[in-house]
């Protein structure tokens, strides 16, 4: 994919209480980086990518971490996407209640693993009222369960997402496994282990990859 054919996601440094064991953040050399968001530089950074209509705002920790004490920053960052017109996509497996929010919100990608799919089932029906839900699960060690979650997410028409384990290859058969498996179902979308979008960092840099040495599932 090439550079003019990206998305672009806002990088947040929030913080996190959920502990993924999938998290690569942890991996990350910058995950201690904490720094005012330059709102002028954000601003040019959304202007001049105003054409791809849609922002995605991801971790670094979870983006909804801490929510009421960052309220703010989020009332300012649609401000500024509504301005321009550009739609905003939420990564997250943080659950709060704030409805007026979630109006305001393309799609919330939610993180979800085997065993808290059917305990989140009631705030994500909540959720659907106000905005699209896509359910994403990184596919590890434990596959006998997708089925059960490709149901569910047919049955409530949630988008459904498939990600790699990144930086662990015993993994990645058990992905390309699942990728053939659903091969004929568009409605289920396999992210492979790529940089597909244009990132904005929490110390405000602009990169074009989310950490060095990740790709094909290698670590550092």
């Amino acid at each position: 994919m090439q550079k003019q054919d990206r998305n672009i996601s806002i990088i947040t440094n929030f913080g996190c209480d959920h502990d993924c064991w999938y998290c690569i953040w942890k991996q990350h050399p910058d995950q201690h980086m904490k720094q005012e968001t330059d709102w002028q530089q954000l601003e040019q950074f959304l202007v001049a990518n105003q054409s791809k209509g849609k922002v995605s705002v991801s971790g670094g920790g979870d983006p909804l971490y801490n929510y009421q004490n960052n309220k703010e920053w989020w009332e300012r960052l649609l401000d500024l996407c509504e301005k321009y017109a550009i739609l905003v996509d939420i990564h997250t497996r943080t659950k709060i209640d704030d409805s007026e929010l979630f109006e305001r919100i393309n799609r919330v990608c939610f993180s979800v693993e085997y065993i808290d799919i059917v305990a989140n089932q009631d705030y994500l029906e909540w959720l659907s009222i106000y905005t699209k839900v896509r359910l994403v699960n990184v596919i590890g060690r434990v596959i006998e369960y997708l089925p059960y979650l490709v149901t569910i997410c047919k049955m409530y028409k949630y988008q459904l997402t498939f990600k790699p384990l990144i930086g662990f290859d015993g993994y990645l058969e058990n992905f390309n496994k699942c990728k053939h498996y659903y091969r004929n179902k568009p409605e289920i979308i396999f992210l492979d282990n790529i940089d597909y979008n244009i990132y904005y960092f929490p110390d405000n840099s602009i990169r074009t990859e989310f950490i060095k040495g990740m790709n094909n599932g290698t670590k550092n």
